[in-house]
């Protein structure tokens, strides 16, 4: 829940998270797809500063969809491609990646598929420590135990320079 909440929250009562909170670097001249000049135009929207220690963090059908982009006019090589050392992770144009699946997919109009940038920009508070509460009569009909965990978190974007998003385009 928290992941999800750090990925969408509106900031009323919830983190804000970084979809609402990165502003958007490129929005993709289609409603269900976008190309490789547009990932280039992302990388290139967030300041030059915050580019040595950036990253993407996009959906895993987003991800599916970049294998199969190809580096483009006659050449038909992937543009994703697998790390050849062991041990070193798999990059999108020289970027590492993370892949959540609480960010947007391709599915609707707007949506913000990706997120680049310094994530060290995007700063999560933890307020108290984890509660934990067991409960024996919640559940006593089903001669089961529950329990219950508590956290209080927020979190935050401290540059909005550090982490934009690309949206798709809106029809």
């Amino acid at each position: 829940i928290l992941n999800e909440e750090l990925t969408t929250g509106d900031g009323s009562s919830k983190p804000n998270g970084i979809l609402n909170a990165a502003s958007v670097g490129v929005t993709a001249s289609a409603t269900d797809a976008f190309t490789r000049d547009e990932i280039i135009d992302l990388i290139h929207s967030v300041d030059r500063a915050y580019r040595p220690n950036a990253a993407f963090m996009l959906n895993d059908s987003v991800l599916k969809e970049i294998k199969k982009l190809t580096v483009g006019s006659a050449d038909d090589r992937p543009l994703w491609q697998p790390s050849i050392r062991e041990g070193a992770p798999d990059q999108i144009e020289g970027f590492n990646y993370v892949v959540n699946n609480d960010m947007e997919d391709l599915s609707a109009v707007s949506n913000k598929i990706f997120a680049f940038g310094d994530w060290s920009r995007y700063y999560v508070r933890i307020a108290q420590d984890m509660v934990l509460a067991r409960s024996t009569d919640r559940y006593v009909e089903e001669y089961v135990v529950g329990y219950f965990l508590f956290l209080r978190a927020d979190g935050e974007l401290m540059d909005t320079n550090a982490i934009k998003t690309m949206a798709l385009a809106a029809s």
